[in-house]
């Protein structure tokens, strides 16, 4: 029986998928509901949503069973079975260290080892970055399934002098970290997530299946899922969904295919299964494909070695090969960003027409997002913007550099100027007496002594200022104490600072805490500490010099992603969440040197070397990652690559 199909990359993935399980369960439309799939991740199961919809329209429909794999969780075990959640095994499952315990308990770790490094005491958002280095390391650990044992075996002598010191620092993960979450019984997201994922494919194993069950997209291929993918395989109703296998390949090149190379993904599952190219079927579309693209991306992405074959091609790229691939240069990235927005808003011309633009580079996506808004288009961005760049956080941060400079001019006059500075009043004295400050105090010689000095300097007839301005030294009283002590408690710190926050933000309408704590930016900035406060003790005392470092390397991981409002035609999206469908015109943005592909980023933690004796991911992986995904977008029906000339 056939089992393994390929969906062409030319044409929609989650649309020929719908499309053919609506028509095959046209009779019998409720056994739908019982069919299984599996998809890599969650906004993977909105977009085959968002397909069924698509393709049936206003008619009622029940929804097959889609689980995240990417994501997977006890809810996803239990809606699937409940003979899962009652194993022996499932109860013993630990439950997972909160993400902010387990980076406050790095961090800590971190700073207890002061000359680790020979480079002093790192400070606190130091020890931060690196201790989120450290989460990824170890959730690659997890995911690959190496031994803690081999990375302490690695030969110190083979390996320069810095890298001896920094397998030594390797203990907090190799000796520390398995004790302490063995204290805190508890288990790392990513260990907890393989074991999850292998009770799905040990009950898959164990059990004979009546309904379909599928599991279909490009997914990861560490050795739990490559598992799970085999269990599925074996099933006798199943099926496994391959996107934009290449069959034009020839096959001496594609045994020379690396991990760089857009085809290592599936030529791996292929290779786990026991299966070559000629035993994947190719689904029944609706539509047709475009197989002359298809061989021109197939030459395109050749790989290195076999390059040399580029010379024994005969003849002209056919037209339809290359049709609808526009390319578009500039100057620089504010033009690229304009031209990208103009594409966007001639797409919304035509009724129910839709545009994506696709990108790595987030400055890009926010241009287009902001000119975009010329036009009253808000425009759903997946990657949302950073905390710490969120006008709210702005305002934190801003009330803690005041603090730390003794209210240096520049300082003081940034956090009063903030809009969500109100201090009491209506928005338009508050305006009125920034105004003056700056004119009258803040120009020319600097003030000394913070805001008593600032005091001292009002004149007579401007009673409002000094209101204004004591009022202020007022509610930042508790903080500045706390902040002129040597080491302090980081719950002590935020609570002070949050207390201070909606103090300065309280307007003569609203209570601070109403206007800090509003809307989208709002929401997420109070969860955010909210998850700080609940993993507090974690971290325990630090500087508070440090504290702002600390706050700001805290933020820069965290998004805001608007929820309502955003338009339903235009959309800027990630590779990652771009995966598995397709627009009417797709903008691959910013191709460009560091952007297509991405930079690798320095390791602070395992050289090349090192890596490869471990078994370690190397950097190539990620590159044959995102080469997979600028493949299937130049698929498209209509593409639009945009970049702009680097002046060095």
């Amino acid at each position: 029986m056939q089992k393994v199909y390929n969906i062409s990359s030319t044409i929609s993935f989650s649309d020929a998928l719908a499309r053919h399980l609506i028509t095959k369960y046209e009779q019998d439309p409720l056994n739908l509901s019982d069919v299984e799939i599996y998809l890599p991740n969650k906004r993977a199961c909105r977009n085959l949503q968002n397909a069924f919809i698509r393709v049936k329209g206003e008619k009622s429909l029940m929804l097959p069973k889609l689980t995240a794999i990417g994501d997977i969780d006890e809810d996803d075990l239990l809606l699937a079975t409940i003979n899962i959640t009652n194993s022996k095994d499932f109860l013993s499952l630990l439950p997972e260290i909160a993400p902010f315990k387990r980076l406050f308990l790095l961090t800590r770790l971190i700073l207890s080892k002061p000359n680790s490094f020979g480079v002093g005491k790192p400070s606190e958002d130091q020890a931060c970055y690196l201790a989120n280095s450290l989460v990824t390391l170890l959730d690659n650990i997890y995911l690959e399934e190496l031994s803690f044992n081999e990375l302490q075996k690695l030969v110190p002598d083979e390996f320069a002098s810095h890298w001896q010191e920094t397998l030594d620092f390797l203990k907090i993960i190799t000796e520390y970290w398995p004790q302490i979450l063995q204290d805190e019984h508890c288990s790392d997201r990513a260990a907890r997530v393989i074991k999850l994922i292998d009770l799905k494919a040990k009950f898959i194993s164990e059990n004979k299946f009546t309904n379909e069950v599928i599991i279909a997209g490009q997914f990861a291929t560490y050795p739990a899922m490559l598992r799970l993918i085999t269990s599925i395989y074996n099933q006798k109703n199943s099926k496994i969904i391959l996107q934009g296998l290449d069959r034009h390949l020839d096959d001496n090149s594609w045994l020379e295919i690396e991990e760089n190379h857009p085809q290592s993904d599936t030529k791996k599952i292929l290779e786990t299964l026991g299966l070559s190219r000629v035993d994947v079927a190719e689904w029944q579309y609706d539509e047709t494909i475009n197989i002359e693209k298809e061989k021109f991306i197939s030459e395109v992405m050749r790989p290195a070695k076999t390059t040399h074959l580029w010379q024994n091609l005969t003849g002209k790229t056919t037209q339809s090969a290359i049709n609808h691939i526009n390319s578009l240069e500039f100057e620089d990235s504010n033009q690229e960003a304009i031209a990208i927005s103009l594409i966007m808003r001639e797409c919304l011309e035509t009724p129910e027409k839709t545009c994506s633009l696709v990108t790595n580079d987030r400055f890009l996506a926010r241009r287009v997002a902001n000119n975009l808004l010329r036009w009253g288009i808000k425009i759903n961005d997946s990657a949302g913007i950073p905390l710490n760049q969120s006008p709210n956080a702005i305002f934190m941060r801003l009330i803690i550099s005041a603090i730390s400079s003794n209210f240096a001019p520049h300082d003081l006059l940034a956090l009063i100027k903030h809009p969500l500075f109100s201090l009491g009043f209506d928005k338009a004295h508050k305006n009125k007496i920034t105004a003056m400050i700056d004119k009258k105090y803040l120009r020319g010689p600097r003030v000394d002594n913070g805001l008593d000095g600032l005091v001292n300097k009002i004149t007579d007839g401007d009673e409002d200022i000094k209101i204004f301005i004591n009022k202020l030294k007022v509610a930042t009283q508790n903080l500045i104490e706390i902040s002129s002590e040597t080491e302090i408690d980081f719950a002590s710190i935020i609570k002070s600072h949050i207390i201070l926050a909606e103090e300065l933000a309280k307007t003569d309408k609203l209570e601070g805490e109403k206007v800090l704590w509003s809307k989208d930016i709002g929401i997420s900035l109070s969860n955010f500490f909210s998850d700080i406060l609940e993993n507090k003790d974690a971290l325990g005392l630090i500087t508070p010099s440090g504290y702002l470092g600390l706050l700001e390397a805290l933020m820069t991981s965290i998004a805001v992603r608007p929820k309502f409002g955003l338009h339903p035609r235009l959309s800027i999206l990630g590779p990652i969440e771009a995966r598995l469908q397709q627009s009417d015109i797709t903008i691959i943005g910013g191709v460009v040197e560091g952007v297509w592909p991405k930079l690798n980023s320095a390791d602070p933690w395992l050289s090349r070397p090192m890596k490869q004796e471990y078994g370690y991911p190397l950097p190539e992986k990620q590159i044959g990652i995102l080469a997979k995904d600028f493949a299937d977008l130049l698929s498209a029906k209509e593409v639009y690559i945009t970049w702009f000339i680097y002046f060095f």
